[in-house]
C-alpha cells in the first residue's frame, strides 16, 4: 500500500539574469510517502528529483535528504544548462 502524506512543489529564485531581463526560477519538488507491506511494514520516503531515501522514523528519511543538498541541484544544473545554451566554454 502506498499513501502520499505531504507534496510541494515549489520554485527558487538563481542569481543570474537573463539578457532578455527575467529571472529564471528553478522548479523543484518534495514528497513524504508511506508505504506498507506485511514483510516489511512500515516504511516512510522522502523523494525530490533526483534522490530519495527510505527510513522507518519520517524525520530521519527529510533530514537524510536535506543533508544530502540535492534540493539545490536544481539550481546548478539550470546554471550548467545556461552555459551551455550561451557556449561560454567555447569563449574562454
Amino acid at each position: 500500500m502506498k499513501k502520499v502524506l505531504y507534496e510541494k512543489y515549489y520554485e527558487s529564485p538563481t542569481f543570474w539574469v537573463c539578457e532578455s531581463g527575467d529571472n529564471r526560477k528553478a522548479k523543484s519538488r518534495f514528497r513524504l510517502t508511506l508505504y506498507f507491506d506485511f514483510k516489511e511494514g512500515l516504511r516512510f520516503t522522502a523523494e525530490a528529483p533526483n534522490v530519495s531515501f527510505c527510513k522507518r522514523n519520517p524525520i530521519k528519511a527529510i533530514l537524510r535528504l536535506l543533508e544530502h543538498e540535492s534540493i539545490g541541484m536544481a539550481k546548478y544544473d539550470m546554471l550548467k544548462d545556461r552555459v551551455r545554451e550561451v557556449k561560454v566554454a567555447n569563449k574562454l
